[in-house]
């Protein structure tokens, strides 16, 4: 009775919380509207004051989204929170910011926007209604997806003594081999690029004579590194020497990022990685995570001050130089990763409806083996981040795009909130799992966490590249272990 009553009780609350997301959802939808066509029309008085309102709602809505999520999952800690998370920090970091009162010299509105010269208030504001409706409306379709506890909790009684060997195996197995292979080329691949940044600068791995020098092959085998320490973790069980070589493994793979210069893409990784070890070997006390908080604070300072240098070359003289900067580590990683609202607010002040090849995601499912593909099919085409940046912009590095910002410029800005909601239940749909055995089903769980690690570069890239990359990391070892898996025990009962 007491269990019948709890079901009850999750599965009513769960439901409450996702009508009251919709409704709200659908609220601002339309208060949206009417707020971006008054924008349109330039009649707002006091734009300081309505765009510190606009920067505090984006608060508010961050602990909505949270609250809300630990309504209808019991979760506030899981694969999906970290993927919001960095999706708030690169469309909206400087928003966050400007509601606690904190400003920079290097702020949007404050520097050039790219080649064309200072942004104007009413185009801030005007970015800073899309971006918010934007991940309110991803977020809800996220929640729309999540299935009621009262399943995972029926199951729990068969889950915790059953769990798939035959996967767990087969995961280790081809994680394993493929490690032979994929770990010395990614050390070769991150040597080879220490050597040019410091001596040409960061700038010079992505553009000029140096850019892309490196050999293909190598980069393609070297996107299954992260999936193959992920599949080494779960196939083993975390197994405590294996834990300790992935966890060796993968300090040496981030000291050499930093070395480089690495703005910190590791960082989405080591965050997946803290929480796979909460989540399925041993849950972290408060004391600990302090411990790791204050470390972390403090390797933020290091990266802080090698990412400053990354573009003149690397020396002990200037590192000494950089770390003695007064500057906050924290505010000044926000501040840079937010500069990711920029491109988006190019296409509300320029035009949204510029791309002239069309829409940018069929292209993105065409070319996720190879832009080879689109070239065979005879259709004229540029990829969107290079068009963006070099023709558009005339600039010589990488504008940046976003998952907001691409999904502006293909569907306007009332189209843009629809098709990310869309787009928050397909990702909630594969990302989002049950963590409380993961030895039941170790092929869903390896299948969404490195599907998380690779699509959560979509926040702050093209669907081109996100498809592309989580093509050749998660799709094809996922094919491999499946292949391995019925070879092995096809004739095994």
């Amino acid at each position: 009775m007491i269990l019948q009553y709890r079901f009850k009780y999750h599965s009513v609350g769960e439901m409450y919380t996702k009508v009251i997301t919709v409704l709200i959802t659908l609220v601002f939808f339309t208060l949206y509207i009417m707020l971006y066509q008054y924008a349109e029309k330039e009649l707002i008085i006091n734009y300081q004051t309505f765009k510190y309102n606009l920067s505090f709602a984006g608060l508010i809505l961050g602990i909505f989204i949270m609250i809300s999520w630990y309504q209808v999952t019991g979760k506030i800690f899981s694969l999906y929170t970290i993927f919001i998370l960095f999706l708030f920090l690169f469309n909206y970091g400087h928003g966050l910011l400007w509601a606690l009162g904190i400003h920079s010299k290097v702020e949007i509105g404050q520097t050039p926007l790219f080649t064309l010269g200072l942004t104007s208030q009413i185009g801030i504001i005007k970015t800073q209604l899309i971006i918010l409706i934007s991940i309110l409306a991803f977020h809800c379709g996220a929640i729309l997806y999540v299935k009621p506890r009262k399943k995972h909790l029926m199951n729990n009684s068969t889950v915790n003594v059953l769990q798939d060997d035959k996967s767990l195996n087969s995961i280790y197995d081809v994680s394993f081999v493929l490690s032979l292979m994929v770990v010395p080329i990614t050390f070769y691949n991150s040597i080879y690029n220490l050597k040019l940044a410091s001596s040409y600068g960061y700038s010079s791995l992505y553009y000029g004579e140096h850019a892309n020098s490196g050999i293909s092959i190598f980069i393609l085998i070297s996107m299954m590194f992260f999936p193959c320490l992920v599949g080494l973790l779960i196939g083993s069980g975390y197994r405590k020497n294996v834990k300790i070589a992935v966890y060796i493994i993968f300090s040496i793979y981030v000291l050499l990022g930093v070395m480089t210069g690495d703005r910190g893409e590791w960082l989405y990784k080591l965050l997946i990685l803290f929480w796979m070890s909460h989540t399925f070997n041993q849950k972290f006390k408060l004391r600990s995570i302090i411990k790791y908080v204050l470390l972390g604070i403090g390797f933020l300072y290091l990266v802080s001050s090698i990412v400053s240098m990354r573009n003149t070359g690397i020396t002990l003289d200037g590192l000494k130089e950089s770390l003695s900067s007064d500057n906050n580590v924290i505010v000044s990683s926000i501040f840079e990763m937010g500069q990711s609202m920029r491109p988006t607010i190019v296409l509300i002040e320029k035009g949204w409806d510029i791309f002239p090849y069309g829409n940018s995601y069929i292209f993105a499912v065409l070319g996720i083996v190879s832009e080879r593909f689109i070239s065979i099919l005879n259709i004229p085409y540029i990829t969107l981040s290079s068009w963006f940046s070099q023709d558009y912009l005339g600039i010589s590095y990488g504008a940046g795009f976003s998952v907001i910002t691409e999904a502006l410029l293909n569907f306007g800005p009332y189209g843009a909130p629809l098709f990310l909601c869309i787009l928050g239940y397909i990702t909630t749909s594969v990302i989002h799992i049950d963590t409380s055995n993961y030895k039941s089903k170790p092929l869903r769980v390896f299948f969404a966490v490195t599907t998380t690690s690779a699509f959560i570069a979509v926040v702050r890239n093209t669907m081109q590249t996100t498809l592309k990359s989580w093509f050749y990391t998660t799709l094809i070892m996922y094919i491999v272990i499946l292949i391995y898996r019925s070879l092995k025990y096809a004739n095994k009962k």
